[in-house]
């Protein structure tokens, strides 16, 4: 899992590996959790709240962002790489 404020990288950690974390963008904090439902935002100060609504996100290519405050999360496959596809149609 990837954190980014802007396009800084701000935090990485393991899904699994229970973390509690406040990532610093131009609003204020948007505190992130960690647990083995994934990972989830849940506080933020942007006007919406939408990131908080957006749920866990726990598979290889699941984004949670918080537009306004600049934060990103990006849950990655085990070698750090993208999911080599992101949908499969028949």
């Amino acid at each position: 899992m990837i954190a980014t404020s802007g396009d800084q990288t701000c935090f990485v950690a393991e899904l699994g590996q229970k973390h509690s974390v406040d990532l610093d963008g131009p609003l204020g904090k948007t505190h992130l959790v960690i647990d083995e439902q994934g990972a989830y935002v849940t506080a933020s100060p942007c006007p919406r709240k939408t990131c908080m609504a957006m749920g866990p996100a726990k598979h290889s290519g699941d984004l949670l962002a918080c537009v306004p405050n600049r934060i990103m999360v990006r849950i990655s496959n085990d070698d750090g790489g993208e999911a080599p596809y992101d949908l499969l149609s028949r």
